[in-house]
């Protein structure tokens, strides 16, 4: 994915990085008076739609040039574009769904509802993979930081962790082997 506009040049042929990037370009100058908002809307609702069925394309070739990884990070970045607001389904945490929700406001400004909702439609499972690992990844760093705050450096606790095959030896070590 390229990272400026001036990157794209030198990128090879187009790809769905160059079409997201349009699309944070777009929702970036929304709020910018430098642009004409109509123009603005006009691409970014062809961009949209034009990601929307690359990615749909992608995912029915299954081509194998793309990794677990890289289809990892264009979900979460399809996420981060186009929000997920599916609080009913099982599993969600609604918290994690309404806060990308909001976030993808500038960009339902810009686009309007019904090209998002059509989008969001269409892209409905790579958003919710892409929710669902976000909610993973949230669970995981609160149960790695939950003791954190309560933790003293200079503790003078035991030792935590796995014990020492040898612990058991060390009482029948005394040279009675009987």
């Amino acid at each position: 994915t390229p990272k400026s506009m001036a990157e794209t040049d030198t990128c090879g042929p187009p790809s769905l990085g160059h079409l997201i990037l349009a699309l944070k370009w777009c929702r970036h100058v929304v709020g910018s008076t430098d642009f004409p908002k109509h123009i603005v809307k006009c691409v970014a609702e062809r961009a949209a739609i034009l990601l929307c069925t690359e990615v749909l394309l992608h995912d029915e070739i299954r081509d194998g040039t793309l990794h677990d990884d890289t289809i990892r990070r264009v979900n979460m970045q399809l996420l981060d574009l186009f929000g997920y607001a599916d609080t009913e389904s099982e599993g969600l945490n609604p918290k994690v769904a309404v806060s990308s929700h909001q976030r993808d406001k500038s960009l339902a400004l810009t686009i309007g509802e019904d090209i998002l909702g059509i989008v969001q439609i269409n892209l409905k499972h790579q958003l919710r993979a892409a929710c669902l690992e976000r909610e993973e990844e949230q669970k995981m760093w609160e149960q790695n930081n939950s003791g954190w705050d309560n933790a003293t450096w200079a503790s003078s606790s035991k030792r935590q962790g796995r014990r020492s095959p040898f612990r058991s030896m060390r009482k029948t070590s005394s040279g009675d082997l009987s």
